[in-house]
């Protein structure tokens, strides 16, 4: 059996919803609590009251004018409306002209069949077609770097734990920023998350400011890359803010350590390279030599000299808190470049992505060398 239950409205007037085209052109019914509405043109008003009885409204600007009213027909049995998961006895009256922006007081009215007044409810309402407005794009970077994010510029993806936007500014107030990365040339999407939104400040960005956004907000890939965000303001209206940027985003293929230099030995590794007295690298071995040097061998496809913007280099400093330098190739071959990386025993290793010089695997292997010593020699045990 199926049972219809109709809502017979209480004897003060009661507006049930507003429908209305919002300005991204979409068909918008809301219940009255939306204070904040961007309606393009007219809007629909549902009215509800009991039968026999009329219903109306009456609006007025900040300034107290009327600038809209109406009084509808008698309300009867055939008089429901379905709207927002209810059924009401009432009428629909319609403001019939676009509002200007700005604050509105709307009374919704139930009146006696001869039109006398029996009940009214006042309804603040603010008209907001103006979208949010933002200022310049702003990145943190490792180490505490704050930038500017300019159009084009290189992005480095693992050290970047914030992208924000400056000046973010809105009448009603931003409700929701939604971020997306993305192929500037096929416009495939390849991440869509949420943002934060600070009113104290005026931004809103993405990132905590402690973890990579490579970590689920930026994906994992070298070249150009579409950044957006959408900022939507508590009336529906929307901005869209996009930068495209050159994103070095992943290091493969990576440096392979492949010899390690023993002074005891005087045969080349490779012959004619001139690379004197290394040895091929195996876990374990024992090198005789403090700071050690270690041979890598990285492609040149992933070379910085010839691929400028997501190629990587090494650098080696024998204590983290000196300045890193850029190890030095030493040898090159028609598809490698071999670069030395010299490192004293509990030193750390850092191969660069461009002007950040951090590789979590390679610290890893130059500080689980083991070191021991005797009267005779100096030497370390590789215990990768």
């Amino acid at each position: 059996m199926l049972v219809i239950v109709f809502w017979s409205a209480p004897a003060w007037a009661d507006l049930a919803a507003l429908s209305y085209t919002d300005t991204a052109n979409e068909a918008q019914t809301v219940a009255p609590a939306q204070q904040y509405i961007n309606p393009t043109g007219g809007m629909d008003l549902y009215l509800t009251a009991g039968l026999d009885r009329k219903v109306g409204y009456v609006l007025k600007n900040s300034a107290g004018q009327t600038v809209a009213e109406g009084v509808s027909g008698l309300i009867t049995a055939a008089d429901t409306l379905a709207v927002l998961g209810q059924t009401y006895y009432g009428k629909v009256l319609t403001i019939p002209s676009t509002l200007a922006e700005g604050n509105y007081t709307l009374t919704a009215q139930i009146l006696t069949s001869g039109g006398s007044l029996v009940s009214s409810q006042d309804y603040p309402l603010v008209v907001d077609r103006t979208p949010p407005a933002a200022g310049e794009w702003w990145s943190y970077i490792y180490q505490a770097t704050k930038r500017v994010l300019f159009e084009n510029a290189l992005l480095t993806g693992f050290y970047v734990y914030q992208i924000w936007l400056k000046n973010v500014a809105d009448l009603s107030g931003i409700q929701t920023v939604q971020f997306e990365s993305y192929d500037p040339v096929t416009g495939t999407i390849y991440t869509t998350r949420s943002g934060w939104y600070n009113s104290a400040t005026q931004e809103a960005g993405i990132g905590g400011g402690t973890t990579s956004l490579v970590s689920g907000y930026l994906p994992a890939r070298d070249g150009p890359l579409g950044l957006k965000f959408l900022l939507i303001d508590q009336a529906g209206n929307q901005a869209v803010l996009t930068r495209i940027v050159r994103f070095d985003g992943i290091l493969d293929p990576k440096p392979e350590l492949v010899a390690v230099h023993n002074p005891n030995v005087t045969a080349e590794y490779i012959p004619g390279s001139g690379l004197v007295g290394y040895v091929p690298y195996t876990p374990g071995m024992t090198v005789y030599e403090n700071p050690m040097k270690f041979l890598y061998r990285l492609p040149r496809s992933n070379w910085q000299s010839e691929n400028p913007d997501y190629g990587i280099y090494i650098t080696h400093q024998p204590n983290i808190l000196q300045s890193a330098q850029r190890a030095p190739v030493i040898y090159e071959d028609a598809n490698y470049v071999y670069i030395r990386a010299d490192v004293s025993y509990g030193g750390t290793i850092l191969p660069g992505q461009q002007w950040l010089s951090i590789w979590d695997e390679l610290q890893r292997r130059s500080s689980e060398c083991s070191y021991a010593s005797t009267q005779l020699d100096r030497h370390a045990i590789l215990s990768f």
